[in-house]
């Protein structure tokens, strides 16, 4: 029989959202990086080229899938869950896309601020969707 010593403790449940926030900061941060260094790589390859703005939707589909990759490549490279027990899944669907498209709308207006073009990526739009790509993907695969 459970007595009052089973009760869970404030330093308990302290800890799990400290837990809890440390997963979503690090999600975030995968998030960050991985969108950097996509942002990094879609003006290394576009800049010699500077092709015609592409279709919007042909733009989202290339984001889809870049993000899933990306997604992949981070599982491939650590498969195993940062957190043992992170609390409630899927939260980094919802969060992350969130976060990384308000850091990639900034990174877009301080583009257009200097005067450079700005990709589909540095939109609040095209980061969302492309953090939401790499965390539905790392969702997938650890399910």
């Amino acid at each position: 029989m459970l007595g009052p010593s089973d009760a869970p403790t404030v330093v308990g449940v302290l800890a799990a959202i400290g837990t809890g926030l440390l997963y979503i900061l690090g999600e975030l941060a995968a998030e960050a990086a991985g969108e950097g260094l996509m942002y990094l790589l879609w003006h290394l390859v576009r800049a010699p080229f500077r092709p015609a703005p592409l279709h919007p939707v042909l733009g989202t589909i290339g984001l889809a899938a870049v993000g899933a990759g990306v997604g992949a490549l981070s599982y491939l490279l650590h498969s195993e869950r940062v957190f043992i027990d992170p609390g409630p899944r899927g939260v980094s669907l919802l969060v992350a896309p969130v976060l990384s498209g308000v850091l990639m709308e900034y990174v877009g207006r301080w583009q257009k601020r200097r005067g450079r073009p700005t990709p589909l990526l540095a939109s609040f739009a095209g980061g969302a969707f492309c953090a939401f790509a790499m965390a539905a993907t790392r969702y997938l695969l650890f399910f």
